[in-house]
């Protein structure tokens, strides 16, 4: 019984640092103290304002994916990019931030700020059903959401003017693509495999 105590107690310690360490963190976000308001909506449900204590205890983990561009993921499978600058580009073979997710980020939302989505950032992100690209993007990276085959519809941002090579490709429930007249290439296969693709717009 007295072993069993000092486990639950060592757990419970380890459980507080963690969310503590995340606390301390967040605090000095760019993504956090830039977004807040949309942020906490999203947690709450509402646009009751979030205690700082409780931020912690919705959140996954967070780190960097840029040199000025950080990300967030919630337990509501909701993972923010924010910052600003272009995102970090990833090859076929790399190791994502977010790569112990993959199966579980449900939705991306790319704020205002950040200019590019680094190639293959989303590679096999199965679960994806919902992506929002701000204003503020001007480019789509080769592979960037290769293979995520639960998105059924994007609207790409107005400010995008190049979709690289495979970008959507695999996206085998993608149905309707909102092309903005601000893009001037399409690089090869960036919809390959998109075999339910009817509406391009």
């Amino acid at each position: 019984m007295k072993k069993l105590f000092k486990s639950l107690v060592a757990g419970l310690l380890s459980f507080i640092i963690v969310v503590a360490s995340v606390a301390t963190n967040l605090e000095g976000t760019f993504l956090l103290k830039t977004n807040a308001a949309e942020i906490t909506s999203s947690i709450t449900g509402t646009d009751k304002a979030l205690e700082k204590d409780d931020i912690p205890i919705q959140i996954i983990t967070t780190g960097t994916c840029g040199k000025n561009v950080e990300w967030l993921l919630l337990r509501s499978g909701e993972l923010y990019i924010g910052g600003t600058g272009a995102m970090k580009n990833y090859d076929n073979s790399s190791i994502l931030p977010w790569f112990n997710y993959l199966d579980f980020i449900s939705e991306v939302k790319i704020f205002d700020g950040v200019t590019s989505i680094g190639s293959y950032a989303f590679k096999d992100c199965s679960q994806i059903k919902s992506i929002t690209i701000s204003d503020s993007v001007l480019s789509i990276g080769e592979g960037a959401f290769l293979w995520c085959e639960s998105l059924t519809s994007i609207v790409i941002g107005d400010s995008v003017t190049s979709i690289g090579e495979s970008a959507f490709a695999g996206c085998e429930n993608l149905t309707s693509v909102v092309i903005p007249d601000s893009v001037k290439s399409i690089d090869r296969q960036a919809f390959n495999g998109c075999t339910r693709l009817r509406n391009v717009f």
